[in-house]
């Protein structure tokens, strides 16, 4: 997993750039904005000659600015970034990368996109 997560990591970085991005959980003082990645789902799936892996992710985005001017700009990068990539992952072969559900909340001030990614790949 921790392959995964530095592949995400660096995809983001490269397209999203100064916009921090956290495994699981940001620091408590993170500066706004931020993102924070985390595994909804690990399914693994194998055949008789293949093992490969289903997992579901989702980004996490908060600001403290208007939407429309921060946070759907870094969704919008986020998607340019991930959507139907082929993610290098050490190790493996990515089958598949498509974008889920996404969803905008507001929180005690906080403005959060929240999206979904699945990606399948073999082992």
């Amino acid at each position: 997993m921790k392959t995964l997560f530095d592949a995400i990591s660096a995809r983001w970085t490269a397209i999203v750039g100064a916009t921090p991005l956290y495994n699981t959980e940001a620091d408590d003082e993170a500066p706004y904005p931020y993102g924070v990645v985390n595994i909804i789902d690990d399914t693994p799936d194998w055949t008789f000659t293949e093992d490969s892996e289903n997992i579901m992710f989702q980004f996490n985005i908060f600001s403290d600015a208007d939407a429309d001017t921060t946070l759907l700009a870094i969704f919008e990068l986020v998607k340019t970034a991930f959507d139907k990539f082929d993610l290098v992952i050490a190790g493996v072969t990515t089958i598949s990368l498509k974008r889920g559900p996404a969803y905008l909340q507001r929180v005690d001030g906080i403005w959060q996109v929240n999206v979904t990614y699945m990606i399948e790949y073999e082992i």
